[in-house]
């Protein structure tokens, strides 16, 4: 129960469950869907990928990539165990996993790195007691990696002090690009703006949360914590797609837009549902720590801080596309509950057997309030956040929502160690 509690806490920032009383009893979920499990027996799961051969890949949060010859399979091999390298403790561990374009005779991979950013070999730490304290220094690694552990580092960075807001999560879209997304690093627990002389070596004034607002800063080197970055792998470089974020636990690629949709998991206040175009311009800035759900945030506000200051003035934030309230249902009495949220999937689907009102549309799940809504398309097939309905209610701790064979929804449940599907029987 720990682990289940730590991982509740820090996904979701540190806020208390508030389930509120109801007059009404609450609507119910879509009709005609079973949910079955697919595959069993996994520890920890944070991320799924299928091959076009029908292999299903697994990332454990100790570390494991676990490949599965079918789903249905109960039985699986280890294509690589990255668990000597990776530091597990808190919300920190194997969190994205990819499969290359081209089939999958590589992975790409996201993880918690055992060690400071430019370290070039694990720390080896089992138990760190300064876990909440900003004592145990950790970093973010995106890597390819081959069949038995054969590791090609693309980016490290992520520089991560505290339990949480560490890496998020990697996504192919259909043109071949692979996104990452990483938390600030920062204490959930205060206004965090890092310390002079810290370990993540920020320029003074502009650590903690702030890290989420580097590009706003020039004159420093670029980081990329708090943000979703492009990466091209044959170069191993990578360009900036997104800022100003908090903890973009989720993303998704929608389908023939070259939009990139993010949940950002949030403090106080609220989660977001943000937007980027692929259209072109500058990468927006969603303006963490300063703003949270495209308001001001009250206490970086009162620190006076420069930065902040600055966005204020200018007013040049993007606001999030959906702003997700701690104080508010979803969809109106569906049964979810208030108090701590956290988004923890995002999925579009495409088509397949569902009913054909769902073609288009965004479903995304939370993993404190155990449950998955859907935005359905509007005339143009673009998910319209204000069209909002319950999905599924008390879904087994979702982590992952992606599409897979068959075009349903599939969904990790984090702490029952299981692959679920979510078929339509009519």
């Amino acid at each position: 129960m720990k682990r289940i509690a730590l991982i509740v806490v820090v996904l979701a920032g540190g806020g208390a469950l508030a389930f509120g009383l109801r007059d009404s009893p609450p609507l119910g979920p879509a009709q005609g869907f079973a949910d079955t499990i697919v595959l069993r027996g996994l520890r920890e799961p944070l991320s799924v990928a299928f091959a076009r051969n029908g292999r299903v890949f697994v990332a454990e949060k100790q570390g494991a990539v676990r490949v599965f010859p079918r789903l249905g399979s109960r039985v699986s091999t280890t294509w690589a165990d990255l668990g000597s390298r990776t530091f597990t403790l808190g919300d920190r561990g194997l969190f994205g996993l990819a499969l290359e374009p081209s089939g999958d005779d590589a992975v790409y991979v996201l993880y918690t790195f055992d060690g400071p950013v430019d370290a070039t070999e694990p720390l080896g730490r089992e138990r760190c007691p300064e876990l909440f304290k900003g004592g145990c220094v950790v970093s973010g690694r995106l890597s390819r990696l081959e069949r038995g552990g054969r590791e090609t580092v693309l980016v490290a960075g992520w520089c991560q002090q505290f339990a949480s807001h560490g890496v998020g999560d990697l996504v192919l879209d259909e043109a071949g690009t692979l996104y990452a997304s990483g938390g600030e690093g920062a204490s959930y627990e205060r206004v965090d703006t890092g310390a002079p002389g810290d370990v993540c070596s920020d320029p003074r004034g502009e650590g903690g949360a702030l890290r989420a607002q580097d590009a706003s800063t020039p004159g420093d080197p670029a980081g990329v914590s708090g943000s979703v970055i492009a990466v091209d792998a044959g170069a191993r470089s990578h360009r900036l797609v997104a800022y100003g974020l908090r903890n973009p636990f989720r993303l998704a690629s929608r389908p023939g837009s070259g939009e990139l949709w993010i949940g950002d998991v949030g403090s106080t206040r609220s989660d977001e549902l943000d937007v980027v175009d692929g259209g072109g311009g500058g990468p927006p800035n969603f303006g963490w720590p300063c703003y949270e759900g495209g308001a001001a945030l009250g206490s970086y506000e009162r620190a006076k801080l420069p930065i902040c200051e600055s966005l204020y003035d200018a007013k040049s934030v993007t606001d999030p596309e959906r702003v997700l309230g701690r104080d508010d249902e979803v969809v109106d009495r569906d049964g979810c509950g208030k108090g701590t949220q956290a988004i923890s999937g995002l999925a579009f689907y495409r088509g397949g057997s569902y009913p054909a009102r769902y073609r288009g549309a965004l479903f995304f799940a939370d993993f404190v309030r155990r449950c998955i809504w859907v935005a359905l398309a509007d005339e143009d097939g673009r998910p319209d956040t204000s069209r909002l309905e319950l999905f599924r209610r008390n879904v087994a701790n979702p982590v992952k929502l992606v599409t897979g064979p068959g075009g349903d929804l599939y969904y990790l449940d984090f702490v029952g160690g299981a692959l679920h599907r979510l078929r339509y029987i009519g």
